[in-house]
């Protein structure tokens, strides 16, 4: 494990350099996109005026207050609370987002799925993850907002912060395709059979199996209430020991309900 300290924009061959458990601070330019944000962009064929090449964005809508521009808070905004909402819904705009902007880290929680991992391998990028329930802190990092576009969206705006120290962020998904995510759905899942035997509990693939089993079982048992329920059932005749004959008929009573009636003649 590693710890980098990042000026934006970031370079391809420093995100390549990243792996799974290291940490990265940040200072310079951080955009904040949101889901609104990149639906205009990537489905209604909207653009922003902001430079994304080798920049980091962060996956937030952020709460501020409107004041009068000054050089301390150029856009006339100044933050509130700056904190990361959960970047799995955005998924889709992984691929866009580097491919047409050049954006190289996402910054979100709850992690990326494998479209997201492919295309940080093919493209260079990384996923930092922040830690849920510290906006507070975050907004501490946040030094301005220094501009924003696509306005009319707000709070789901792009918003331009400069940030100092603005870390550590854990390096949870790399180029390498390396994902902390799956690491920790592949452990539990180990944890999870582990605890299930021991309790003499059936796996996963035996319950399906037998559940494949009952579904079949239902439409034999399906087919023959239908045969009976048409009247194809008909009375068989059997001999008994000792010269009894015995009669076996089938009756059906009402739809789905067979029963079975012995009878000595």
């Amino acid at each position: 494990m590693a710890h980098h300290q990042f000026d934006t924009p970031i370079t391809e061959e420093q995100v390549r350099a990243l792996r799974v458990n290291d940490t990265v601070t940040l200072d310079g330019a951080l955009f904040g996109i949101r889901d609104s944000t990149q639906i205009h962009m990537f489905d209604r064929g909207r653009s922003t005026r902001f430079d994304l090449r080798g920049h980091a964005v962060i996956h937030t809508a952020p709460n501020v207050r409107k004041v009068p521009p000054t050089p301390e808070h150029p856009s006339g905004y100044a933050p509130v609370c700056v904190g990361t909402t959960t970047s799995i819904r955005m998924e889709r705009f992984t691929r866009p987002l580097m491919s047409e902007y050049g954006v190289r880290l996402i910054i979100g929680k709850g992690g990326l799925g494998d479209a997201s991992s492919a295309a940080f391998g093919e493209l260079g990028g990384a996923y930092l993850a922040i830690i849920g329930g510290t906006a507070a802190l975050e907004t501490t990092w946040v030094e301005a907002i220094e501009d924003v576009d696509l306005d009319d969206l707000n709070p789901e705006s792009l918003w331009r912060f400069r940030v100092r120290g603005f870390g550590p962020l854990l390096v949870a998904m790399d180029a390498q395709g390396a994902s902390l995510y799956s690491q920790v759905d592949t452990a539990a899942r180990h944890t999870r059979a582990e605890v299930l035997a021991s309790l003499g509990v059936e796996s996963d693939r035996a319950q399906r199996r037998d559940r494949h089993s009952h579904s079949r079982l239902g439409r034999c048992g399906a087919l023959c209430r239908a045969a009976c329920a048409s009247g194809r059932a008909r009375a068989r005749h059997h001999r008994g020991g000792e010269g009894t004959s015995r009669k076996v008929r089938v009756h059906a009573h009402g739809p789905g309900r067979l029963q079975r009636r012995d009878r000595a003649w």
